[in-house]
């Protein structure tokens, strides 16, 4: 393995991690947070890949799995009502199809935009099948950042630059509607992270 694939490598580990964020906390993941498994890895990996840890400033942390559990479900679960669904297509427009004519078409809010349709087309393009539980919501944050850690090890700088553009533009709204949500500031504080990250990376395409 030369050097240049191993710092991609080590680069894609970084969205790989942030990605587990955004799922479903399982005990394992509260371990690693817990034990601060995750953000030594996070430090180590942005120091190679950018030359900072500046960043990684401390979240904070819930004092128990089932706190971490119970805020997950108010502020990112699809069962609460008002959470900040973690999904690309409610973000934006539903779609830019000027042909379109159903009512919500230039609308924000609804599932199963043009985002999802670019998603989906990608996944058959490089022949990737994700988890069925996201099968109706192919942009998920949690895949869009498992399809850039992949892009970024294995795909052209220039196509990897472009999907950072074209699907990571919505999280500053996202941020703030995790902010309204008012529960508990750890995935606000880390989709802050995540958002000097992505800063990081584009940076790294100029």
């Amino acid at each position: 393995m030369n050097a240049r694939t191993e710092d991609r490598k080590k680069t894609a580990g970084i969205f790989r991690i942030m990605a587990e964020f955004y799922k479903p906390p399982s005990e394992e993941f509260w371990i690693g947070l817990k034990e601060e498994q995750l953000f030594g890895s996070l430090r180590q990996a942005a120091m190679d890949a950018y030359g900072s840890t500046a960043l990684m400033s401390a979240l904070k942390m819930p004092e128990s799995y089932e706190q971490l559990v119970d805020i997950y479900s108010a502020t990112l679960s699809n069962t609460k009502e008002g959470a900040a669904l973690p999904v690309e297509s409610i973000y934006k427009i539903w779609t830019q199809d000027e042909g379109c004519t159903l009512p919500f078409a230039k609308s924000k809010g609804y599932l199963q935009g043009d985002p999802a349709f670019h998603i989906r087309f990608i996944l058959e393009k490089f022949q990737i099948e994700i988890p069925p539980e996201y099968a109706g919501t192919p942009d998920h944050l949690s895949i869009l950042l498992e399809l850039f850690s992949y892009f970024i090890e294995h795909a052209q700088e220039e196509f990897t630059r472009g999907f950072l553009a074209d699907h990571f533009d919505w999280l500053p709204d996202f941020k703030e509607k995790v902010r309204k949500t008012g529960v508990h500031p750890f995935y606000y504080q880390a989709t802050g992270l995540l958002m000097e990250l992505l800063e990081l990376q584009r940076q790294t395409y100029r």
